[in-house]
């Protein structure tokens, strides 16, 4: 009894010295790189530059600019680019002269060059970059029409000191504006090896400045139908992101604005909430403003016949009403029923004009391929099954349903007259 007791006593003392060992083991800093030894990349651009090589850029931290309270925008980062065959080469050279060993760590998103996308190149680039396991995969991926250094010159936010910070609060606005794709680097990367899906990235271009000149009074313009570099807007961060850009196979093929990119959402079901306007139905020159969210989950449901592929998507939407230039009292059914009506037919028609956009692009971005894989058991069989061909032929039926939750916080509504 007395060795029994012995050699468990041993036994749990070897235990326990083998725990504390292993602990000691695991401490201290494994990539062996104090913080003030690295220069921490905020942003990675990639242009084509001449003679078949790259263009990278790299907007690198300035660490003691972005900490405490008298920081200023545009002082808390600088840019650098290096022409280099490969990404991983222009880092290397940049370390010849930044000083700090260049590290991705803390890098927020990757903006292509629209030449870059046209020619093809993301999908090399993306799984490259991907294989570095500095990489974030939650960084997001966005597709200039400029080039991508002199777009993050522009990064100089009022509100921020650390440009880091403005971009991840912009590329989150898709949340409550659906304007923009919600794409990040392991998204488009995954969709490029999933079969019967593409892609949707956030365009981002240098804002032109610009108000509309001139006198006359222009025409009712719903707020989506601008992309990135169109906007009518002066002051501010000079840069939009709005829109997006069609990726087929990883290549560039098309551009959507901002409310194509808002059903795009709405369709895979990536949306979240935003504020429309319409014309009032009852009224000709009056507009009224509404919030919208999903009732319920986008359904899509495929079936194929000797004529091909039967498509039937229906969404269903809730809102409330925000006013406008109108008196009429949507409290009141038949009032409400006629706008509920008004927004179906609306969103019905956006719908409709995005899948025959995405039908003759050969671009299947709505997630209807993702569906119709149920239809088969093996690889063998989609790939007889020629979804390319089959989706751009494919009959869609779309239903939309909205219904009014809200109509306001006013218990009555009446015209304001002069005093």
């Amino acid at each position: 009894m007395a060795k029994m007791n012995l050699l468990k006593k041993k036994t749990k003392t070897f235990i326990s010295l083998l725990f504390i060992f292993t602990l000691m083991m695991l401490t201290g800093c494994g990539s062996a790189y104090e913080p003030n030894e690295l220069s921490l990349v905020q942003f990675v651009g990639i242009d084509r530059g001449q003679e078949n090589l790259l263009e990278v850029s790299f907007l690198i931290a300035i660490p003691q600019n972005l900490a405490g309270e008298n920081s200023k925008g545009g002082e808390g980062s600088f840019l650098v680019t290096v022409s280099a065959p490969t990404v991983f080469q222009a880092l290397r050279l940049a370390n010849t002269f930044v000083g700090r060993r260049l590290s991705f760590i803390h890098a927020k998103g990757v903006i292509f060059s629209d030449i870059i996308a046209k020619e093809g190149l993301i999908s090399k680039l993306l799984p490259t970059l991907l294989q570095f396991r500095e990489t974030r995969g939650t960084a997001f991926v966005a597709i200039t029409e400029d080039a991508p250094a002199k777009l993050m010159e522009k990064l100089v936010p009022l509100l921020e000191a650390n440009p880091s910070r403005y971009m991840e609060l912009l590329t989150q606005n898709y949340a409550f504006t659906g304007f923009i794709s919600s794409a990040q680097v392991q998204d488009v990367y995954n969709e490029l090896k999933i079969l019967g899906m593409d892609s949707v990235v956030t365009l981002i271009n240098l804002s032109p400045e610009k108000l509309p000149e001139g006198e006359e009074k222009g025409d009712y313009k719903p707020g989506g139908i601008y992309t990135a570099g169109e906007l009518p807007k002066k002051g501010g961060v000079e840069i939009e992101a709005i829109g997006g850009a069609v990726l087929k196979d990883g290549k560039m093929v098309a551009t959507l604005n901002g409310t194509e990119t808002m059903i795009y959402n709405m369709i895979r079901g990536e949306f979240n909430s935003s504020f429309i306007s319409l014309p009032v139905p009852q009224e000709e020159k009056a507009v009224i403003n509404l919030e919208i969210f999903y009732a319920r989950r986008p359904q899509i449901k495929i079936k194929l016949t000797e004529q091909g592929a039967v498509v039937d998507l229906e969404l269903r939407f809730e809102g409330n009403v925000l006013g406008g230039g109108t008196t009429i009292d949507y409290a009141l059914s038949e009032d409400r029923v006629i706008l509920e009506e008004a927004v179906a037919k609306s969103l019905k028609r956006e719908v409709e004009k995005l899948v025959a956009k995405s039908q003759v692009l050969g671009s299947d971005i709505l997630e209807i391929g993702l569906n119709a894989r149920r239809l088969v058991k093996t690889v063998d069989e989609w790939n007889n099954l020629n979804w390319d061909v089959l989706f751009m032929n494919s009959k869609v039926n779309v239903k939309v349903d909205f219904k009014i939750r809200r109509t306001s916080t006013l218990f009555k509504h009446a015209p304001i007259t002069q005093k």
